[in-house]
């Protein structure tokens, strides 16, 4: 592989994971380049990743799900509740994320 087209790659990677905060397992996988599967290079990926705060993760997380839900429906999310052992939490209420 060309050295432009890994770098290349490991660019979109970090930038996906920089407007996510988050890369998915899968996303590395695809994203690397095939000589990029061990070793030293792949430590320097992974180190660089997290020291950019990005995580590597197996699925998206909630946030990402319910936004995406919102964007496809076309509606808004006006709450999110929990409920479970006889009560529940507005996350609203809270004053997280709504």
């Amino acid at each position: 592989m060309a050295l432009d087209d890994k770098f290349d790659r490991l660019s979109r990677l970090m930038t996906m994971g920089k407007e996510k905060g988050y890369v998915l397992y899968d996303e590395v996988s695809e994203m690397l380049p095939g000589d990029l599967t061990a070793g030293v290079d792949l430590d320097d990926l992974l180190s660089n990743l997290d020291s950019a705060g990005i995580e590597i993760l197996e699925e998206p997380k909630l946030d990402a799900k319910l936004e995406e839900t919102e964007e496809l429906l076309d509606i808004e999310l006006l709450d999110h509740v929990v409920i479970g052992q006889g009560r529940y939490e507005s996350l609203k209420d809270r004053g997280q994320g709504f």
